[in-house]
């Protein structure tokens, strides 16, 4: 069995060595930029451990002070409830009294306008 012989030309040689070192030159900057990728990935996968364990830490010390914080009996919750509601509504009654002022000052710049 007798392999093909190919010729090639000078110029074609000089462009297949080029296409070659070029494709090498590429294959190299990929494996670099994969090994920087690797890198990362390991410190970002790092980080998410130590930003876990942080956070449970932090979830822990909060149940701990939950529990120790005294617990409030219905009724006082339900007199503190009062109190908001009681604050919501004359915040409510201001806005409103605001709105009707607002409106009344537009209403009186609409009658000189015209």
């Amino acid at each position: 069995m007798s392999l093909p012989y190919v010729k090639f030309t000078h110029e074609e040689a000089i462009r297949g060595k080029k296409e070659t070192l070029s494709s090498q030159i590429d294959i190299l900057t990929l494996i670099k930029k994969i090994g920087a990728y690797k890198r990362l990935r390991k410190l970002e996968i790092s980080r998410k451990i130590t930003l876990k364990s942080a956070v449970r830490h932090e979830i822990i010390k909060i149940n701990s002070l939950l529990r120790e914080m005294p617990e409030i009996d219905s009724q006082a919750a339900k007199e503190i409830g009062l109190q908001k509601e009681k604050l919501d509504k004359s915040e409510l009654t201001k806005n409103q009294s605001l709105e009707a002022e607002l409106k009344e000052i537009r209403d009186k710049l609409d009658r000189l306008e015209r």
